[in-house]
């Protein structure tokens, strides 16, 4: 497992070569599955929202899920990056992915089973994780922390950056 996240008492878990496990955490001395899905690729990071899954799938890029059944998981529509998805953020209607050496990709997501592009920004790194705040996005980018300003998908530009004493990764 290398990401979780909680809704409710529901815990959706980027569990690598097995895809998405959708767990009912609300004993937790009995968690139990209650369905999942194998992705392609290895899921690295999912976030939830209402009932999409969207799947940082390293390999494939990102995976739009429907979970609104756990039982029967359907796959929703996809965006094949030329690098490798790391992390997902989504913020309304699009999904904001750090994609290794291919950096930033912002993509729409409005209809799942048409995810398009809508930007993308190269970092200098290997983009690993991603958070947005408004129309700011930082990148961890190995090698630092780069800063970007995203209110324009299509001209996506650096504001700054810090370059930590490690590495960046999430």
């Amino acid at each position: 497992a290398y990401s979780v996240q909680v809704v409710g008492t529901v815990a959706y878990v980027a569990d690598y070569y097995d895809g998405l496990q959708i767990l009912d955490v609300s004993n937790p001395n009995a968690v139990t599955r209650l369905g999942g899905y194998n992705t392609l690729g290895y899921a690295y990071e999912v976030q939830v929202v209402g009932n999409a899954a969207y799947v940082a799938d390293r390999t494939t890029g990102l995976q739009v899920l429907d979970v609104s059944n756990p039982d029967t998981v359907t796959h929703l529509g996809s965006y094949d990056t030329s690098g490798y998805a790391w992390d997902v953020q989504v913020v309304g209607s699009v999904a904001y992915l750090a994609d290794g050496y291919s950096g930033l990709q912002i993509l729409d997501v409005s209809n799942p089973n048409a995810v398009t592009s809508l930007g993308e920004y190269n970092t200098m790194g290997y983009a690993r994780g991603v958070q947005v705040v408004g129309s700011v996005a930082y990148v961890a980018d190995r090698d630092s922390l780069e800063i970007l300003d995203v209110s324009d998908p299509e001209a996506a530009t650096r504001l700054g950056g810090f370059d930590p004493l490690d590495d960046a990764l999430d």
